[in-house]
């Protein structure tokens, strides 16, 4: 596709407003997003249940309506929350980093940028979070990067996520599946949502946007380099210009007339290279030849759409019918006048026993029937001949339960291809069961590519708005092993490799690990942990190892006094240059290796020069 102008773009926006033109899977798409809405968050479920004509009224189904208590929700919720664990496996390997900035004063600046990304959260943390629910809730939304005004001389753009449902993404185009445009149709309360205050009514002693409330439409179209936006008036609204009709329109500005409602039009140049939206998704739908997206829990849509009919028969069954039923015998109304519950003139409802010819009896738990203490023993009856309770048969209901029961693993299998994550595996497990991982990783690691792919283009986007991208280098990658084990397994793990002489970068590696489990809430530690790690001269050998060295090697070895002070070295390094506001665990490899080199060779000639001295208090012994 050859690249878009400006007057492209405002012949695109004309078209969609004038013919209300959608995209040629706008109803799928966004019934996708309101079944999945509805199956994840419990809200408007309703739209999901269905009659049965054959055996239920209108009213019934109302009944079975306000009766059911879904439990889609909590099932969903399962499905998901495996996916959370992706950014934090162990297996990911994490890059951003500016090329000669040995001070680390871009990189710096530019983690302060993206610590604001969302609010006072990080990208990192709107990725952890928000765009896992994205991909579940909505995979044919977009996130559009924007940004505010702001004085490029003095400051830099502060990036940050503007959200497209697919209600809202109302017209795009991809081609070799590259996004070429994007069209968002929004709409706004007058007076509320950006709605231009500088438009006046026509009657001018009328304050702007304090007329009668109307919903006004936003459109807006992004491509490479630039976005238009057509902004609808209020019908009271005056312009400082006459409109003309949308056939007439030429410019990138100004106010046009499409059926009767004037837009503002305005032109925006990003100078981007890449347009700033990306697409949520990215399971690509069969039905649609991969032009749209499904969710990542795609394949336990039809097994839950079977759960909110079970459950609802389950909750209908248990109102209804599955309670104790009480029989009892019942005296006579005590009015002597009474007779069937009519008095003497056969019309006149009694007023004692309400019609029912009978005595009042208990109708709840808190009440008892009173019974009059007969003067002879012989003259009572047996209280269990007095009330009878039948229970009903629960077989059907426990049918129903451990159907339920069963369509909820069944969602996990379809998902995971496993029931790696229910407490019956987990319990397994710690009586020795193998479960093997390999499975779960097969369906996770899809979703950790296209973290990677939004993290990476992500990053990308903002280095470009934030004009820093020069000498930017970024990665973002997992290995295939996610290694989600728990530290009590890792520390297995290294104990087996110890016990079978395994090499040393086997257990250094599983050290790794385990620090990063340690340090998953600290990466200044982790940072810190990484680069002592590295330095140290025998890492990953035993203790037996590491004595057998030392006592071989030359009292004054380099490697044995860097070990042997290993803990002195860095903290002196550390407070060394914290007085010059340096931290020394941003500094280059090679800085570090220096400084470390330096702190060595001196206390090594330190222990040079000492040693004559002992030699001669020897001798003088």
């Amino acid at each position: 596709m050859k690249k878009l102008t400006t007057n492209d773009g405002v012949n695109i926006l004309i078209d969609v407003i004038k013919n209300n033109r959608r995209h040629r899977d706008y109803e799928r798409v966004t019934k996708i997003a309101d079944k999945m809405k509805s199956l994840i968050t419990g809200e408007n479920m309703d739209s999901l249940m269905r009659r049965f004509d054959r055996r239920e009224s209108e009213k019934m189904f109302e009944q079975r309506k306000e009766i059911t208590c879904h439990v889609t929700s909590t099932v969903c919720q399962s499905l998901i929350e495996p996916e959370y664990k992706i950014p934090r496996s162990n297996g990911v390997r994490r890059i951003l980093k500016y090329m000669d900035d040995n001070e680390n004063t871009m990189l710096g600046n530019f983690n302060e940028i993206l610590g604001k990304f969302w609010g006072d959260n990080s990208l990192d943390k709107y990725l952890n979070t928000r765009w896992i629910d994205l991909t579940n809730l909505d995979p044919n939304s977009f996130i559009v990067f924007e940004w505010d005004e702001f004085n490029n001389k003095r400051e830099r753009a502060n990036p940050y996520p503007f959200e497209v449902s697919s209600h809202e993404a109302v017209y795009y185009q991809f081609e070799n599946n590259l996004l070429q445009y994007l069209v968002v149709m929004n709409e706004y309360e007058t007076g509320v949502g950006g709605i231009p205050e500088k438009i006046q009514p026509k009657d001018e002693k009328i304050p702007p946007n304090s007329l009668s409330s109307e919903i006004l439409k936003k459109y807006t179209i992004y491509f490479k380099g630039y976005s238009i936006v057509f902004q609808q008036l209020s019908v009271n609204a005056n312009p400082p210009m006459p409109p003309v009709d949308y056939d007439k329109f030429e410019g990138e500005s100004g106010y046009v007339d499409i059926s009767g409602k004037i837009y503002e039009v305005s032109t925006y140049q990003s100078k981007l290279k890449d347009i700033p939206a990306l697409r949520v998704g990215f399971r690509y739908d069969p039905v649609t030849r991969g032009r749209t997206c499904v969710p990542p829990i795609w394949n336990a849509v039809p097994i839950l759409m079977k759960t909110v009919k079970s459950n609802s028969e389950l909750d209908l069954t248990m109102a209804l019918h599955v309670h104790a039923q009480r029989l009892q015998y019942v005296p006579e109304c005590p009015n002597d006048k009474c007779t069937g519950g009519r008095l003497p003139d056969g019309k006149t409802v009694c007023g004692v026993c309400k019609g029912s010819g009978t005595a009042e009896v208990p109708t709840s738990a808190q009440e008892m029937i009173k019974l009059k203490m007969p003067r002879d023993k012989e003259e009572m009856l047996p209280l269990d001949d007095i009330v009878k309770y039948v229970t009903p048969d629960v077989a059907l209901v426990e049918f129903l339960a451990k159907y339920i029961e069963r369509l909820s693993a069944q969602c996990k299998e379809a998902v995971y291809n496993s029931e790696i994550f229910s407490r019956q595996q987990i319990a397994e497990t710690a009586t020795g069961k193998n479960i093997d991982l390999q499975n779960v990783y097969d369906a996770l690691y899809p979703m950790a590519e296209a973290f990677s792919y939004m993290w990476e283009k992500s990053i990308g986007l903002i280095a470009d708005i934030t004009q820093m991208r020069k000498g930017l280098i970024f990665s973002y990658t997992f290995s295939k092993d996610f290694k989600m084990k728990s530290m009590s397994e890792l520390i297995m793990d290294l104990k087996t490799a110890a016990d079978s002489r395994a090499d040393g970068f086997v257990k250094q590696g599983i050290q790794t690990d385990i620090a990063q489990i340690m340090y998953t809430d600290d990466p200044i530690a982790f940072s810190r942990y990484m680069s002592k790690e590295r330095f140290n001269p025998y890492s990953g050998k035993s203790r037996e190892e590491v004595a057998t060295i030392v006592a071989l090697a030359p009292r004054n070895d380099f490697h044995v006094i860097l070990w042997e002070m290993y803990g002195y070295i860095f903290e002196e390094l550390e407070r060394e240059f914290a007085k010059k506001k340096i931290n020394f665990y941003e500094l280059t490899y090679d800085k570090q290796w220096k400084a470390i080199e330096k702190k060595v060779n001196a206390k090594i000639k330190e222990r040079a020069d000492a040693e004559p001295r002992l030699e001669l208090d020897e001798e003088q012994g």
